[in-house]
């Protein structure tokens, strides 16, 4: 054998003897460090669970009077949006389109509802409506806003048409 075979063969090897301590011993390793590194997070996220639920019921509070405050009731939100948009409408020159039933999602300790209602209105109203209801916590947060310009075939009418989601946490 000549020393070129000699050291090629030295070369591969090397590069086999890597591989093979790689999949036998290093490969458990960085898994054995991750999972550490993941059960010390869960670790310090559940030494942190007292002070997390604490915060959350002075959290609570807080919100519960801001709803005492505001006079929210569950049976009167969905009319009582409606009655601010049609009087905030009436002196704005906006009309409501159409305001679809509120759809509900029930998560464990949290209820979801969102309405969805369509106004048609010149942009400056609408802008003005949006952000009365954004300063307005009572009715819930504006979660999506969507506007679209129509236009009527028959009168070649241009109108601008807002649709809003509005979610309320409960």
């Amino acid at each position: 054998m000549t020393a070129k075979k000699k050291n090629i063969l030295l070369l591969v090897g090397f590069v086999l003897m890597l591989f093979t301590s790689y999949q036998l011993a290093f490969k458990k390793t960085f898994s054995l460090k991750t999972d550490v590194e993941r059960l010390q997070k869960e670790i310090a996220m559940f030494e942190n669970t007292p002070a997390s639920i604490a915060r959350l019921e002075v959290q609570q509070t807080y919100y519960d009077s801001i709803l005492r405050v505001n006079k929210v009731t569950d049976a009167s939100e969905q009319n009582s949006l409606l009655q601010a948009i049609n009087a905030f409408g009436n002196d704005h020159d906006l009309n409501v389109v159409n305001f679809l039933e509120p759809h509900r999602f029930k998560n464990e300790d949290l209820t979801v509802t969102t309405y969805e209602c369509s106004i048609e209105g010149d942009y400056n109203g609408l802008i003005q409506l949006l952000q009365e209801l954004e300063n307005n916590p009572r009715f819930g947060d504006v979660s999506h806003v969507r506007f679209e310009k129509k236009k009527e075939p028959r009168t070649r009418r241009v109108y601008l048409v807002v649709t809003l989601l509005i979610s309320n946490f409960s």
